[in-house]
């Protein structure tokens, strides 16, 4: 069965839960009235990184990238490093990141590279000093952090 949804918002958290629910879903109108249209340079870095924490996951976006099919894969328990391509930083991937690993049953180690800090995400101290520590004390201590930081970009624009 096949989620049909129109409109861009939350497409992380869509994204998400169709890896962890195992549901088809298609995504239109993405910023259809725009200025500019269609899915965003993040948007696809973050589905190269699905693909990167994934096994099978196959990603379909129409030439306007107004329309996007996701059917997820299977989660890898595994180590791994991605290098961010985008103006999103580190924190953006590691929240995608704890959505999914929370339903990994073994450890998972995982090396990003990318941008520090931005205006527009959670900072990553934030991640490092407040949700790690709750998440463990939740009980969810298998997860490992190696982050690689480039430099502090302060203004982002989309």
């Amino acid at each position: 069965m096949l989620h049909e949804y129109i409109a861009s918002c939350n497409i992380r958290e869509k994204v998400a839960l169709s890896l962890i629910f195992k549901k088809k879903i298609k995504i239109i109108n993405i910023r259809n009235f725009s200025q500019l249209p269609g899915i965003k340079d993040f948007e696809i870095d973050l589905l190269c990184f699905v693909d990167k924490l994934t096994d099978g996951t196959i990603v379909k976006i129409n030439e306007n990238g107004t329309k996007l099919l996701f059917f997820p894969g299977i989660l890898k328990n595994q180590k791994f490093e991605y290098k961010i391509k985008s103006f999103r930083s580190i924190s953006y991937y590691i929240e995608f990141f704890f959505y999914v690993s929370l339903f990994l049953l073994k450890k998972s180690e995982i090396k990003l590279t990318g941008i520090r800090s931005s205006n527009v995400d959670t900072s990553l101290e934030l991640i490092l000093y407040m949700t790690i520590p709750l998440l463990r004390k939740l009980g969810f201590d298998n997860m490992r952090f190696k982050v690689y930081t480039l430099f502090f970009f302060s203004y982002v624009q989309y």
